[in-house]
């Protein structure tokens, strides 16, 4: 494995707040409601389409972990603590753009 240095400015678009109220689950003809994770914190980060390929989506979201967790804001696992949404956009500059959505609680 090699480690290359690797240095990009990322824009953030929107840092949000949020509580975890639950989920609505169909279990055949019952709507159940799961409130396992209620009251959970949960922080949304949503970065401007800066990312041109998936070594740098991958790198933005190691280091953010590394800084949340020494920040001790979560545990920085991976497992139930992030969620990820990618857009892939078409732009004039690069054949796509990506634009991240972390969901860390």
């Amino acid at each position: 494995m090699y480690l290359v240095y690797y240095q990009k400015s990322v824009g953030i678009e929107q840092i949000q707040l949020e509580m975890d109220s639950g989920k609505s689950i169909r279990h055949g003809s019952l709507d159940l409601i799961d409130l396992n994770r209620a009251g959970i914190a949960l922080i949304e980060i949503v970065t401007a389409p800066d990312f041109c390929n998936t070594n740098e989506v991958i790198c933005f979201v190691e280091q953010l972990k590394m800084a949340l967790s020494h920040n001790g804001i979560c545990l920085g696992q991976f497992h139930g603590f992030f969620s990820f949404k990618l857009w892939v956009l078409i732009c004039e500059w690069c054949l796509c753009c990506v634009v991240v959505k972390l969901v860390v609680c």
